[in-house]
């Protein structure tokens, strides 16, 4: 994702606030193990497949029910998850899947 994301900010698709909030991927952090894999259980897998529809879907609703006020973050979310829906591969056309 971190590349796509690259790829759509380049593109002119997302603005840098938005690749920011894309591209972030806390499983690539050398200590992820170590903080959040400690309190989820669960160890790194930056590598496993995910679909990142379904996850910003999430997130979505978790922005809409928890952090309603904060409708910035609402509305670039819901962007976010627009995009993501609308895309079927990443802008340079290799034809990747989003769930990679």
């Amino acid at each position: 994702m971190a590349e796509v994301s690259l790829d759509l900010y380049a593109a002119g698709v997302l603005t840098y606030e938005d690749y920011e909030l894309l591209a972030f991927q806390p499983e690539l952090h050398p200590d992820y193990n170590d903080t959040v894999g400690a309190l989820t259980g669960e160890p790194a897998g930056p590598d496993r497949p995910r679909d990142y529809v379904t996850q910003w879907e999430d997130r979505l609703n978790f922005e809409r029910r928890y952090n309603p006020q904060n409708t910035r973050l609402v509305r670039k979310t819901e962007h976010i998850v627009n995009l993501l829906l609308t895309l079927d591969g990443p802008p340079d056309g290799s034809g990747r899947p989003m769930a990679a």
